[in-house]
């Protein structure tokens, strides 16, 4: 219930913003607070499917992880890569070393 007695009308929806091109989401999170955000999409299909990759990560408790990642700058990400993404066993040790050294290629 909302903090008037009413029953909430929904988990999330989907809306075409009038000042951009690309359809919005909004959905409750853990806490049950309202987000809004750009699916970064046209197509109002896939707009859904996003909203419902939000919903899931939410059900499973990884979605303060999926917001928090749109907040990375470059640099930040691209260490992670490094880290986490370039090393064998995902990417050759050549690989890895070009993705140290990108000018040497």
């Amino acid at each position: 219930m909302s903090k008037r007695g009413r029953p909430r009308k929904g988990n999330g929806g989907v809306y075409p913003r009038g000042d951009s091109q690309f359809w919005q989401v909004w959905y409750r999170d853990q806490k049950g607070e309202i987000q809004r955000e750009s699916a970064g999409t046209t197509d109002q299909q896939e707009a859904e499917r996003f909203l419902r990759d939000r919903l899931a990560a939410r059900d499973e408790g990884r979605l303060s992880t999926v917001l928090n990642s749109k907040n990375l700058t470059f640099n930040q990400w691209t260490e992670w890569f490094l880290e986490r993404r370039s090393k064998p066993s995902f990417r050759s040790e050549g690989t890895h070393q070009q993705n140290l050294n990108p000018s040497s290629s």
